[in-house]
């Protein structure tokens, strides 16, 4: 799967945030939006379009967000999933994030730390 990458910061003054887009054959397949205004980045949303699912677009949108936040100097990476998505879970734990607490309604927070 050949992917073209559009990364957009979402308040291009202060660098709060950016969001990773990824298109195939200009077909919107996946983004990832992310805080960047803590010392660990958070990831806000990840999305994937279902015609592309299974095809490692989630896993690399996440390596380049790590590779964002590796880059600007960041701790680490945090996010949150719901405790139902297990194939959300399996990706990110297969980067090395670890559950670090429960959060609300279902959901547990996780995250990746820099060494």
């Amino acid at each position: 799967m050949q992917l073209n990458w559009l990364i957009t910061k979402i308040d291009s003054d202060t660098a709060t945030g950016a969001t990773i887009v990824a298109f195939e054959d200009n077909n919107l397949v996946g983004t990832l939006t992310m805080s960047l205004a803590e010392p660990a980045g958070f990831v806000r949303s990840l999305f994937v379009a279902e015609a592309a699912r299974g095809k490692g677009v989630g896993r690399r949108l996440l390596s380049r967000a790590l590779q964002i936040c590796h880059a600007g100097g960041r701790t680490g990476l945090a996010l949150s999933v719901k405790d139902t998505n297990t194939v959300a879970q399996q990706l990110y734990t297969s980067f090395d994030f670890v559950p670090y607490a429960r959060g609300n309604e279902g959901y547990t927070n996780y995250i990746h730390l820099f060494r």
